[in-house]
C-alpha cells in the first residue's frame, strides 16, 4: 500500500478491497480484526487512543456503557458491537448506540442506531442520553422551560421526567433505521 493509500484510509475517505487486509495484517504484524476495528493486538510501536474516530469509525456500545464511554474512553470488548462509520462534524468522543425501548415511538423504534455527540452542548429541542434523577441513563427530547430541565419521551405512555441538574451523555446528530420487508 503507497503512502497516499494509507493516509486516504486513514482520513476515512477509502477503504482497502476486503481481499488485501490479511497481506496488510501479515505484512505488519497483526490482525484482520485489529486493522478493521482496533481490536486485538496493535502493530510493534502502535498505540491507540481516543484522540478522535479511528479510520473515520465510531464503536456502537451497548447501553451499559455510555456512562464508562463518554467519562473514560474505553469500553469493554464485551460492550461494543463493532465500529461503524462516523459522519462529518462528528466530535471525537461520538459513538453510536440501539435505541432500547419504545419511549420514543414513532420517530425513533426500538433498535434504531443513534449517532450521539457528547462534545456538543445541548440546546433545548435536543434529543438528548442524559442520566435520571435516578442515575440511569434515558433518551429524550430535551424541554428547557424557565430555569427548569425536563426530559420528554415522544411515547405519550410515558410521563415527562423533571432533572434538578442535567448531565447530558450525548446530543442526537443521527438515526439509522433498517426494516426487513421479507425474511
Amino acid at each position: 500500500m503507497s503512502i497516499r493509500g494509507a493516509r486516504r484510509w486513514l482520513e476515512g475517505e477509502t477503504y482497502p478491497a476486503p481481499d488485501k487486509f490479511p497481506d496488510l495484517a501479515s505484512r505488519y504484524g497483526t490482525t484482520v480484526d485489529w486493522l478493521l476495528g482496533g481490536r486485538g493486538d496493535a502493530p510493534h510501536g502502535v498505540t491507540t487512543t481516543r484522540s478522535g474516530p479511528r479510520c473515520g469509525h465510531i464503536p456502537h456500545i451497548t447501553w451499559a456503557a455510555i456512562r464508562t464511554w463518554v467519562e473514560t474512553g474505553v469500553v469493554d470488548p464485551e460492550d461494543m458491537y463493532t465500529d461503524i462509520h462516523t459522519i462529518d462534524g462528528m466530535g471525537s468522543r461520538g459513538f453510536a448506540v440501539s435505541v432500547p425501548d419504545d419511549t420514543m415511538m414513532p420517530d425513533f423504534p426500538e433498535g434504531g442506531v443513534l449517532y450521539m455527540d457528547p462534545d456538543l452542548e445541548p440546546l433545548s429541542g435536543d434529543y438528548v442520553l442524559a442520566l435520571t434523577d435516578t442515575g440511569g441513563v434515558t433518551f429524550k427530547r430535551l424541554i428547557l422551560d424557565g430555569g427548569r430541565t425536563f426530559l420528554r419521551p415522544l411515547n405519550p405512555a410515558y410521563a415527562v421526567q423533571q432533572v434538578a441538574d442535567l448531565k447530558a451523555y450525548g446530543v442526537l446528530r443521527r438515526l439509522v433505521v433498517t426494516r426487513d420487508f421479507r425474511r
